[in-house]
């Protein structure tokens, strides 16, 4: 019987310990430590998130993170809200599964205006576009990979630029990735249809490749 009873004080002294730790404050002893950190502050832990009172009042939540948007594109191919686009910072557009964040779309009427149309670039959506300015404010990034269709009359040179089909050829030096876009022979203009045989008897030790109707590219011979 003596023992009994020893068993039960002692059941009911844990219970009372047990109770006290309920509350916010921090329990005497080794039994239990509770911080009233959990709800007023603190650090939140590793990982987890503080809440900080604001300065009008309000309250500011801090979750971690790398900072900046939130992440779009990657392998579900996650959209940004519709005044945002998702920008790729290898120009991927997102082909190769990776991610991009989500950034502002600049409002058109910022964009700058060009007195001369620059050759053009290629964006994720497969439109060309005058400036990245103008592609980022019609919802889409530009690509490096160079997929967008040539506009009517134009052929992609090198990938960057855009020569004139009807008047010029695309000039390329192997080994340097330097292209740019070159006017025609006269010659070879005088005496249509103008061919690859023409402009290389034009451009001794160049090599030509393409058509009047896609276009021409000449390259340097490799010595």
């Amino acid at each position: 019987m003596k023992t009994s009873a020893f068993a039960m004080g002692l059941v009911a002294a844990l219970g009372a310990l047990s109770f006290g730790c309920q509350s916010s404050t921090v329990c005497s002893g080794e039994a239990c430590t509770q911080s009233s950190d959990a709800t007023s502050g603190g650090d939140g832990g590793a990982g987890g998130s503080t809440t900080t009172g604001g300065g009008d009042g309000g309250s500011t939540t801090a979750s971690g993170g790398t900072g900046g948007g939130a992440f779009c594109g990657g392998l579900a191919g996650i959209p940004c809200p519709s005044d945002q686009f998702c920008h790729f910072a290898d120009g991927s557009c997102g082909f190769n599964d990776s991610g991009g964040v989500c950034e502002p779309r600049p409002a058109p009427n910022t964009c700058p205006v060009f007195e001369v149309a620059g050759p053009g670039l290629c964006a994720c959506d497969g439109n060309v576009y005058e400036s990245e300015c103008e592609a980022n404010a019609s919802g889409t990034d530009l690509s490096q990979l160079h997929s967008c269709k040539a506009p009517q009359g134009q052929f992609w040179c090198g990938g960057d630029n855009l020569c004139q089909v009807a008047t010029q050829l695309c000039w390329g030096v192997p080994g340097e990735g330097q292209f740019t876009c070159q006017p025609l022979p006269e010659a070879c203009l005088d005496s249509p249809p103008v061919t690859c045989d023409c402009i290389e008897a034009q451009e001794p030790g160049h090599g030509c490749t393409g058509n009047a109707t896609d276009g021409f590219t000449v390259v340097i011979f490799e010595k």
